[in-house]
Order: structure tokens, then sequence, then C-alpha cells
């Protein structure tokens, strides 16, 4: 306000200036050439005088107040919008380029091997992403199987295997691979940071609390899926599940994983007193 008034006094000062020197009083004719010099200097001198405004301490300092409440008003409205345009990293979606296969990849649920074969199919994949290759549905039976009459050969066992035996069993013995770890005692908040590390996680479920609507009911009461994303805006895993031939990409509620995520001891349905949380993470 004081700004703006003391602009107006200034114009107001400038108008009556120009009335006086085009419509103001005349020299007399014939005067002399000093008088006309005495004239000017006096008339100059008078609207220096008028013109000249000395501000008062209080009038400066509402000034300097009102110059300053703008510059801040800016410099909060530029740094508003350059705030709002940062990426929040928190609310992006993560999503790594997984090949998919089902455990059964032609539909045989008949076979054993493949009825059985959700962690050979798990890591199957896991596998094919480290090296960067696609996965045919050729390739994935002929995996699973062969992985399957292998550690049934050399260990006895390839229905239900316990987290630690798909580490030393599959992955560094069959598949010879050591860029994993297993991790144990998970939590929700530690699947998602393994994602945003581009690690992929092969997981033990309880496939029953996964109620996934594609499994033949009440579905496998042990079960291994891939995660490969996460979601923050729905609050989903994203998954490669090869229980199902539309377990590409499927999406499950967060909270509902973390739960039904345990181990479970090789075997065959075996008794299973002391379920963790642990999963395998691969990097490529």
């Amino acid at each position: 306000m004081g700004y703006k008034f003391l602009k107006l006094i200034l114009i107001i000062i400038s108008l009556i200036i120009l009335l006086i020197v085009f419509f103001g009083p005349k020299k007399p004719a014939g005067a002399p050439l000093n008088e006309n010099l005495v004239l000017d200097e006096n008339l100059t001198n008078e609207m220096l005088e008028t013109t000249t405004i000395e501000p008062s301490e209080e009038l400066v300092e509402q000034l300097n107040e009102e110059i300053s409440e703008e510059i801040s008003e800016k410099q909060t409205e530029e740094s508003t919008t350059t705030r709002d345009i940062i990426p929040d990293p928190d609310s992006q979606k993560i999503l790594l380029s997984v090949p998919f296969t089902s455990q059964a990849p032609f539909g045989d649920w008949s076979d054993s091997r493949q009825q059985d074969g959700c962690e050979e199919a798990s890591v199957l994949m896991a596998i094919r992403w480290t090296k960067g290759r696609p996965l045919s549905r050729e390739i994935a039976l002929q995996e699973i199987t062969s992985v399957s009459d292998y550690i049934l050969e050399k260990y006895g066992e390839y229905r239900d295997t316990e987290l630690n035996d798909v580490l030393n069993w599959i992955i560094k013995d069959y598949f010879e691979y050591e860029k994993v770890e297993l991790i144990e005692n998970v939590t929700l908040a530690d699947l998602i940071s393994e994602l945003k590390n581009r690690r992929v996680i092969i997981a033990p479920m309880n496939g029953q609390a996964l109620k996934n609507p594609n499994f033949t009911a009440p579905g496998p009461i042990n079960h291994m899926l891939l995660i490969r994303g996460y979601d923050p805006i729905k609050k989903t895993f994203i998954t490669n599940d090869p229980g199902t031939r539309n377990g590409e990409l499927y999406e499950y509620d967060e909270n509902l994983l973390y739960s039904a995520l345990r181990t479970y001891p090789t075997g065959y349905h075996e008794p299973n007193p002391n379920p963790q949380k642990n999963i395998i993470v691969f990097w490529q």
C-alpha cells in the first residue's frame, strides 16, 4: 500500500510541474537576458525543491517490509511448485521382467512331477530372468521334469521341498547358480525393499490361505511362487504364480500374501510345527 501511494504522489507532482511549465506566468517582453537566466534558475530550483521528497523512516520501513513479504511469497510459491514435480519413489510401481510358466506348462496335472512342481517352476522362472532368456512351454516342461527326476534320484524327494533344500538341491546343485540368498524372518517391508533393489523373490506359501480362485479347491497346502513386483497404490504384490495357467502377473493383496507366507518341510504334506517367514532372493 505505501509503495503505491508514493508512486501516486510522484505522478501528481509531475503533472503539476507540466502545468507550471506550459501555463505558468510568462516573462515580460523586452526583459533582459540575464533576468531570463535568473528566472529559469529560480524556477529550476523551485521544481527541484517541489519534486524532492524525503521519505520518513516509518515509510522506508513499511516499504522494506512489503518488498520482503512479496519476495518471501514468491520463493514459497516456487518452492511448492518444485516440490510438487519431484516424483515420490514410494508411489512408483515396481515390476521386473520375469518370464512365466505354469508348473504344468501343457496342463498335464496328472504327472506328479508337474502336480508338485511349483518349487521347480518358481526357480526356473527366476533363473531364466537372471540370464535374460525367454521361457517357452517346451523348455519349461523339459526343465521341470528334469529337475524333479534329478533331485529324486540324488536326494530321494521331489514333492514338497523345504526352502533350504530348494537352495542347495535345485538352485546351487542342478542350476549351479550362486547369486542367491536365503533370508529368514522377513517383514512385509523387507519384501518391498528386496524388489526395489531389483531382486526377484521365491516364497513358500500356505496355498490355501492365498484364496486364489484359479486353484482347484481347496488349493495346495504347500505351495511356492515367485514375486516380481509391487504396486504401492493398490497395495498388492505382483507374482508369477505357477499353480495356475492364469498366474502370470497375478496380484495378491499385500497383507493376504504376507499372512500366507511360511516355510514347510521336505516330504509330502509332512507336519509343519515350526513355520517361518523365509524367502530366497535372486539377483543378476
